[in-house]
């Protein structure tokens, strides 16, 4: 009987060997891993223990919490982890640990010198990806929920430039190659690191970059740059390969590769606004293949490469002429007639072959208004594709097919959003994903080794999400497109408490507190045809309120459209609104001495002016002051019962004021050359009412209002100045102030003027917060 041969996915008697030691190994040293869940500076794991452990647990196919507890992520090396989990998902898959994903999406903001910090990363995006930590793991907080507002991602920081390709190495590794001044610089995307290869050549920006396979098995990137080379680049050997090559006349702005039916490799580079020529070039040989193809008048900005069923080899590019052609490259002559009504010129081309073998290319058009057009390269006919109801630039594109062979394109916006549309059905996957927090330059789809469809995106650094539906950070869950803007909380009649946030889409949401489950959303609208439905533009206010009949409210306002909306915070349904005719900044809420409840609404533009909330009418007249409008507001009630109100304008001034009589009762603070963003009222232990004030100079002021006198020297809270400001009162009964600003959140005591142990955490902002 003949021996059955060996089977690939057991290991062998050698490896299988190997794999026990390393196993006993990881579980004699995850002995020393046992740390306590706070952290302390004296019971630091030994560096070995930090850094190898994670390597022998995934050799010993033990890389689970046994061998990881939670406890013990703050302190590994996340790097190493990576690449070795990465090595041996693809023969022997380990034990799960369920917080890996975590680990790759926090390792940009590691600290080897500050473990607690890590532990509130790991905190924070465990709780991103509903993956709750067992008990806290060293920070001295822990997060109750988070939702994400931008899809959860891995991040490489530093990368810069206009320009991204992807490659796999003949090691494995799959990279990431991106260009900018001068430089070109390739990512390892499983590790999360730059490898230590900058390839310098190009005399000034790196504009387009391409990769491919040799026939010799080099793997390669190929350049276009601003001085009108294209050059070629062996990515493992770290080295130009031949001279640079030459011939446009100008800047190159797109450049692709492709394989020719002899089984040459070409590269193909387009020119830009001075040359508008379409090159070939044989890589092996470092020379021209063929003659320049004219192409398009004012410059080629994209090229692409395709085969169509009859074999033939083309590129595909496009001009600001607003057309596209198509070229046969063995041939050297256009194919058809050119692919015309691109609004404004074309911006990026790919191209991708669809179930039924049709060859299209999907073309982004300078003023697309967030449409792609889809084009039948054989039929010559095309379609365009329409992200239902929103717009915006698209910037680039990207093909790829997912796991479930659906082929689909990558786009990427002007806004910093990604979508990832079924090129069969013409309809987007998901919702839009958040990106970046500037354009998306380019985009490049790979496959990691553990088998993840990822897209690359290059906008503000270098991110890498899984574009599988579902599974790019949505969970399924709503979010906050455009980022959140205000935020405030409300204590409905069943004892729950509510978060209701307000984007900067102009959606209204009401979350649980306790669980964090959404409980109503109010959408945001596209014109101003149903006012009651939602806010144009950001929702730049929200304040809550007990109403005399012992409604709950909460109270919005939008910075496009001049209204301030009144919701139910139980139902999330519409009360009323009130018209103030400006960009409203600021909203708050008191309660009068006679039983009415009023809003104190601010103006980026205009005055401050005070509206009774039952009867939805303004009260008195507005208050004017010679300043730049209203920032930010908060009221109190004094000693004497004169219920007070304090804003801050554009201008920098703290004024007081008397809501009762709507008298201006002076300056607490003339300011300086910032802004003030922020103001909270509070109670000392003393009964002083005091203002709290958050300023871009980054300091915290602390105003005895009844006195109108500092209270205390100015705390120096955050680097770039304090966004957000509130206060609270402590079980124990301090009171302190929540800051937040320059990416960190702090807590202070305000009686003592003190810094209490919150450590800040760094978490990527948009937009300004209210």
């Amino acid at each position: 009987t003949p021996t059955p041969p060996p089977d690939p996915s057991e290991p062998s008697p050698v490896e299988a060997e190997v794999r026990a030691v390393e196993a006993r190994i990881a579980r004699e040293l995850s002995r020393f891993a046992d740390v306590p869940a706070t952290i302390d500076c004296d019971q630091t794991p030994p560096a070995y223990i930090r850094r190898h452990l994670a390597e022998h647990a995934v050799a010993g196919d033990a890389l689970d919490q046994r061998a990881l507890p939670e406890a013990f992520l703050p302190y590994i090396d996340p790097m190493r982890l990576r690449s070795a989990a990465s090595r041996r998902s693809g023969r022997h898959p380990a034990r799960p640990l369920p917080l890996l994903p975590v680990i790759r999406q926090v390792s940009h903001l590691w600290s080897w010198q500050r473990p607690e910090r890590n532990a509130a990363a790991i905190s924070l995006h465990a709780a991103l990806n509903q993956q709750p930590l067992h008990a806290p793991i060293g920070s001295p907080w822990h997060v109750r929920w988070a939702r994400p507002r931008t899809s959860v991602q891995e991040i490489l920081p530093r990368a810069g430039g206009v320009a991204v390709a992807t490659a796999v190495l003949p090691d494995g590794r799959v990279v990431a190659v991106t260009g900018d001044l001068g430089t070109v610089r390739v990512w390892d995307l499983v590790a999360g690191t730059a490898l230590d290869v900058s390839l310098i050549g190009h005399r000034g920006a790196v504009k387009a970059v391409a990769t491919a396979v040799l026939p010799d098995g080099r793997v390669v990137a190929v350049t276009g740059g601003q001085d009108g080379t294209v050059r070629v680049w062996d990515l493992v050997a770290g080295t130009a390969m031949g001279s640079p090559l030459t011939g446009h006349r100008g800047p190159v702005e797109a450049v692709a590769t492709a394989v020719l039916p002899n089984g040459r490799m070409v590269a193909i580079s387009g020119g830009g606004f001075e040359d508008g020529t379409v090159r070939v070039w044989d890589l092996s040989a470092g020379t021209a293949a063929g003659l320049p193809l004219t192409a398009h008048e004012g410059g080629v900005k994209a090229v692409a490469s395709a085969v169509l069923p009859d074999g033939r080899v083309v590129a595909v590019t496009g001009g600001r002429d607003e057309a596209v052609l198509v070229w046969d490259l063995a041939a050297g002559i256009a194919v058809g007639d050119p692919l015309t009504r691109h609004s404004g010129g074309v911006e990026a081309v790919a191209t991708a072959v669809l179930p039924d073998d049709r060859v299209v290319a999907i073309v982004v058009e300078r003023f697309s208004n967030g449409s792609v057009q889809v084009w039948d390269l054989a039929a010559g006919t095309g379609r365009r594709l329409h992200p239902g109801q929103r717009e915006g630039s698209v910037d680039t594109v990207a093909s790829a097919v997912l796991p479930d062979g659906r082929v689909v394109a990558v786009t990427g916006g002007g806004d910093g959003t990604v979508l990832v549309w079924d090129l069969v059905t013409g309809t987007t996957l998901d919702r839009p994903r958040t990106a970046h927090n500037y354009p998306v330059r380019a985009v490049a789809p790979a496959v990691l080794p553990d088998g993840r469809l990822v897209a690359v995106t290059l906008g503000a650094g270098l991110r890498v999400w899984d574009i599988t539906p579902g599974m790019g950070g949505g969970l399924g869950l709503p979010t906050e497109e455009g980022g959140v803007w205000s935020v405030a909380s409300a204590i409905l009649p069943d004892g729950r408490a509510v978060a209701v946030s307000g984007s900067g889409d102009g959606t209204v949401r009401a979350w649980d507190a306790a669980t964090g489950t959404a409980m109503w959303d109010v959408p945001a609208v596209l014109s101003r045809r149903a006012p009651l439905t939602g806010h144009v533009g950001a929702v730049t206010a929200i304040a809550s309120a007990v109403m005399p009949d012992g409604r709950r409210v909460v109270i919005t306002g939008g910075g496009l459209d001049g209204r301030v909306r009144v919701w139910d915070a139980a139902a999330g349904t519409p009360l009323g609104e009130l018209l103030i005719g400006h960009g409203v900044r600021a909203v708050a809420t008191a309660v009068m001495p006679d039983g009415r409840l009023v809003a104190i609404i601010g103006s980026a533009d205009g005055p401050a002016r005070v509206w009774d909330l039952a009867a939805q009418r303004p009260v008195g007249a507005a208050w004017t002051r010679r300043g730049k409008g209203v920032r930010a507001v908060a009221t109190a009630m004094l000693p004497d019962r004169r219920v007070v109100a304090v804003t801050a304008g554009y201008d920098g001034r703290i004024r007081l004021w008397d809501v009762a009589a709507g008298e201006h009762l002076g300056v607490l603070w003339p300011g300086n050359k910032y802004v003030v963003k922020a103001v909270a009222t509070a109670v000392l232990p003393d009964g002083r009412v005091v203002a709290v004030v958050g300023s871009g100079d980054g300091k915290v002021r602390v105003w005895d209002v009844a006195a109108a006198t500092a209270v205390g020297v100015p705390l120096t809270a955050h680097r770039y100045g304090v966004d957000a400001v509130a206060t609270a009162v402590l079980p124990d009964r301090r009171v302190v102030a929540v800051t937040a600003g320059s990416q960190t959140v702090r807590l202070w005591d305000l009686a003592a003027g003190t810094a209490l142990q919150l450590s800040g955490y760094s978490l990527e902002c948009r937009g300004e917060y209210g």
